[in-house]
């Protein structure tokens, strides 16, 4: 019995110190106010559910704010989307002018890359002497 006894004792003091924990008090009324329990573990889900509800606020919370900040993010650099020739989602002002600047970028490299191919068939074979010479004669008529 001695063995029996001890259980139980040991069952009843367990059952205390959680009902000291959390006293299940927890009520929330039809106008939707909460009472909370008055229990350690009480306390902290009320604080817990409170930064919950202020992370989450429909309009101002900071969830709210991060995921406006994201589609505004994600519109200035959306791309273009086309179906059967109509435009379903436009440029994004960021994407078009990152797009633009790389399209004139482009074709500047192609221009000096011309430019060096020309120059380089023009001088191809050329007596760089007589090239002098000849450069120094018209630039000499400049000056006079």
């Amino acid at each position: 019995m001695t063995a029996l006894t001890r259980r139980i004792d040991r069952a009843t003091a367990e059952i205390k110190v959680l009902n000291e924990l959390s006293t299940a008090e927890k009520v929330t009324a039809g106008d939707g106010t909460v009472t909370w329990g008055t229990g350690k573990l009480d306390k902290a889900e009320e604080l817990r559910t409170a930064e919950y509800d202020a992370y989450n606020l429909a309009d101002t919370g900071p969830n709210a704010v991060a995921i406006a900040e994201s589609a505004a993010a994600d519109e200035l650099i959306q791309l273009q989307v086309m179906v059967g020739g109509v435009e379903q989602q436009a440029w994004g002002t960021v994407r078009k002018a990152r797009d633009d600047a790389q399209g004139l970028w482009e074709a500047a490299k192609a221009e000096t890359k011309t430019a060096r191919d020309n120059l380089t068939d023009a001088l191809d074979g050329t007596d760089l002497a007589a090239l002098k010479e000849t450069v120094t004669t018209d630039t000499g008529d400049w000056d006079t």
